[in-house]
């Protein structure tokens, strides 16, 4: 039995590097997953990878960046799941190259100028239906990645 044996997790983010890591890694101490990102191909696969592994997972897609998706993202998880019981917020933008003009307009589409934005899938999570106190792992470092 693993640490994390009958909770639900949402994991943002969980489409590559660390959230997929992280995904991967609560499905094998026990957790239900809940993989979201915005790629349909890379949630399939890090949900996939999952399931070979013995885990539990289904993939949500949604841009937690805007209200619609990070509320789409908690609702479709508490369906999916029956409730959420873990948040691990790791959705982040890339803005490698700020310096280049379609960078920085697509960082600006994305909503992440807005310092509130990481609190999004908190919200949206917090109304759902869970068992006990509700934890969120939020790191603002996250919210830009850097090759390398």
């Amino acid at each position: 039995m693993g640490r994390l044996e009958g909770k639900r997790a949402i994991v943002t983010g969980a489409s590559s590097g660390i959230g997929r890591a992280i995904a991967n890694r609560f499905a094998a101490e026990g957790a239900t997953v809940a993989a979201c990102g915005r790629d349909a191909e890379r949630v399939h696969r890090t949900v996939e990878e999952i399931r070979r592994a013995g885990g539990t997972a289904v993939g949500l897609l949604g841009d937690v960046a805007t209200e619609e998706g990070a509320r789409s993202v908690a609702d479709g998880a508490a369906q999916e799941l029956g409730g959420v019981d873990v948040l691990i917020n790791n959705a982040g933008v890339d803005a490698s190259d700020w310096r280049d003009h379609a960078s920085a307009h697509r960082f600006k589409q994305s909503g992440a100028d807005d310092p509130s934005w990481p609190l999004r899938p908190c919200r949206s999570a917090e109304a759902q239906p869970r068992r006990g106190r509700f934890p969120a792992a939020v790191s603002r470092a996250s919210r830009f990645r850097r090759p390398g």
